[in-house]
């Protein structure tokens, strides 16, 4: 698969996400994110972002354990990603 069909395809999963996460359908919208990150290729930017719109995802359901994994996978690739850490300290009682 080249890489402009691979992020093509990534843009539309995370579309479908965000029109479902919109209207709280947050099962079929984390559905649409594990087809975005499915492949193992995919680019870590793009990875990290999808990661971080999952996190968010789980947030809104109150789900803080899984948002912590999902923070947590991202920050172990790239600890400068924007806003990781300080979302990870809100976690902490």
């Amino acid at each position: 698969m080249t890489p402009f069909r691979s992020a093509s395809l990534t843009a539309k999963a995370l579309d479908r996400f965000r029109a479902r996460d919109s209207k709280r359908f947050y099962d079929a919208a984390q559905e649409s994110l594990k087809e975005a990150l499915r492949p193992r290729s995919r680019s870590a930017p793009i990875r990290h972002m999808v990661l971080a719109e999952r996190a968010q995802n789980y947030l809104a359901q109150g789900k803080r354990a899984m948002e912590r994994k999902d923070l947590e996978r991202i920050l172990a690739e790239d600890s400068s990603y924007e806003g990781v850490r300080d979302q990870l300290a809100e976690l902490t009682p």
